[in-house]
């Protein structure tokens, strides 16, 4: 009897060494992609808030492109947001000089590479970008 339970306590542990291998592949994947994903979210949050206080700053009556570019870049600098670009649409034109009642959009693009944890391999996309759009 003794060596029927020798036997049966290797191939339980033979088994459990399988279901291992087998499982931690998959366990990996999901805690890796579950950061990135988190960070994506995080990245696309501060990208949207800097649009969104961009635009906010273009509604003032005494806005300019300086004064939209330095409020959505407050952003992006209290998120740790890296190497991002803050511009405004239509391009070349002042703020201060599109006249009340006219589109203004600001456009907030950051790179994902610099502002993920890790090498990106689970988000398919290089740049988050949003526009926010108010009217002068």
């Amino acid at each position: 009897m003794r060596i029927a339970s020798r036997s049966s306590n290797n191939r339980r542990r033979g088994v459990a060494a399988m279901e291992f291998a087998v499982c931690l592949p998959v366990l990996v994947t999901l805690v890796f992609g579950s950061f990135q994903a988190c960070d994506m979210l995080f990245l696309k949050h501060a990208v949207t808030t800097a649009a969104y206080e961009g635009t906010l700053a273009a509604a003032k009556s005494n806005a300019t492109t300086e004064s939209v570019c330095n409020a959505a870049r407050q952003v992006l600098t209290a998120m740790n947001v890296h190497e991002a670009t803050v511009s405004t649409l239509p391009l070349g034109v002042d703020v201060a000089n599109v006249p009340p009642g006219e589109m203004l959009t600001v456009v907030v693009n950051a790179p994902v590479g610099p502002n993920l944890f890790g090498p990106v391999i689970f988000v398919p996309s290089t740049q988050a970008e949003t526009r926010g759009v108010t009217i002068r």
